[in-house]
């Protein structure tokens, strides 16, 4: 059995146009309530469900992809239950962490049982808020952020994230994406430097010295500076190391 929202996602061209439609006629309050709540008027409260249909837009735009579809439909349902008003307007705090809890329970509503569907929908509810306001890009909180939302999830999320958002003004806009951009080449950058730590040669000094049958020495070193650099980037294989050493130490 497929639910009518789910239907929608799938099938639906414009479910964002269908899911106004729906709230219009009250249909999608038995469908969804909980983002029925999301919809409001008050004075100084930016309309969640108005927003959500257009974060759910923006991904229907870039690339249609059903599960990013879940996440925009169900990225802020959480705001309803935290919202709270302050003397410095309204705040919602901890809304991604309730949200994602509440999106288990309307997954499993409309028919969901995928685990490994609703753990994605789950961790990217919960961590994009953690995306949107990070701002240190040094090495260690890169690789802080990277290992605490996911390396499966982190470029997901960050695309998401630049979904999320409506706002008119473009210099806006720019400066956000342009954030995101950079926190996602700083990922990269410290992951191929992570990666290039952890290389080990496969052609020790060790085995040069056997090879030669020789000690530590200037040679030892000459060798492996010239040989490593190819074999880390696969140019050669361990065997050919051996046997180019062979060719041009040994006959010296």
């Amino acid at each position: 059995m497929t639910h009518k929202i789910i239907s929608i996602l799938q099938n639906d061209d414009r479910p964002y146009e269908t899911l106004l439609v729906l709230h219009q006629s009250g249909e999608l309050k038995s469908l969804c309530p909980e983002l029925c709540e999301l919809y409001t008027n008050e004075s100084g409260y930016k309309n969640n469900f108005i927003h959500t249909m257009g974060v759910l837009k923006n991904v229907c735009d870039k690339n249609g992809d059903f599960k990013m579809k879940l996440v925009a439909l169900l990225h802020d349902v959480g705001k309803a239950k935290t919202k709270k008003l302050t003397d410095k307007g309204w705040t919602f705090h901890n809304h991604e962490q309730v949200g994602a809890q509440m999106t288990k329970l309307i997954l499993d509503d409309w028919f969901i049982y995928d685990s490994e569907l609703i753990k994605y929908v789950y961790r990217m509810i919960f961590y994009h808020g953690r995306i949107k306001m990070h701002r240190d890009v040094s090495e260690s909180a890169i690789r802080r952020l990277d290992n605490e939302v996911g390396r499966d999830i982190i470029f997901d999320l960050i695309e998401f994230c630049k979904n999320d958002m409506t706002t008119k003004f473009k210099d806006k806009r720019d400066r956000i994406t342009a954030s995101l951009d950079t926190i996602e080449q700083r990922i990269i950058e410290v992951r191929e430097k992570d990666e290039d730590a952890k290389w080990r040669s496969p052609l020790t000094g060790n085995m040069v010295m056997k090879l030669l049958g020789v000690g530590e020495g200037r040679i030892v070193g000459e060798i492996k500076r010239k040989l490593d650099p190819k074999l880390k980037t696969g140019e050669i294989e361990l065997s050919d190391a051996i046997e180019y050493i062979n060719i041009n130490y040994l006959k010296k």
